[in-house]
């Protein structure tokens, strides 16, 4: 028996308070990079980093509401796997988003690589990580 209240009284399951806590702080990551878009002096390594972060969050909301467990990762790449591996259907045009990895939080504190990164589409990283937050979010209103 759960020692939390019904739905009915106004409190939420476990899982969706954590799914719809996810969605919300992917959400403000992605109104933090609209802002920032066009701004040169925010480099393509914090853009990339709050889109990482959308993508991250957006997808954990997907597993935390199927109470799937997944590890403490920051690899899309890996959190895609689980979620192919537990029958989830992932739109095809996400299927790259483990190239946004290097823009994960361990980047953050350990030294960047010296060399050239690839190229960065700005414009484009963010309506892929607007479109995998709404996929998210219609995925989670499913379950619950």
């Amino acid at each position: 028996m759960s020692n939390h209240k019904s739905m009915a009284e106004g409190s939420f399951p476990p899982e969706q308070e954590v799914a719809l806590l996810f969605l919300e702080k992917a959400n403000q990551d992605l109104v933090a990079v609209g802002k920032w878009l066009t701004d040169p002096e925010i480099v393509d390594e914090i853009i990339g980093f709050h889109i990482q972060q959308a993508i991250e969050k957006s997808v954990k909301a997907i597993l935390v509401s199927q109470k799937i467990d997944y590890p403490r990762t920051h690899n899309l790449g890996l959190l895609l796997e689980i979620c192919r591996n537990n029958q989830i259907q992932i739109p095809s045009d996400f299927s790259q988003i483990d190239r946004f990895n290097r823009f994960a939080v361990q980047w953050r504190y350990d030294l960047l690589p010296s060399t050239d990164p690839p190229a960065f589409d700005r414009k484009a990283a963010y309506e892929l990580a607007t479109r995998i937050l709404t996929w998210a979010i219609d995925s989670v209103n499913e379950v619950f």
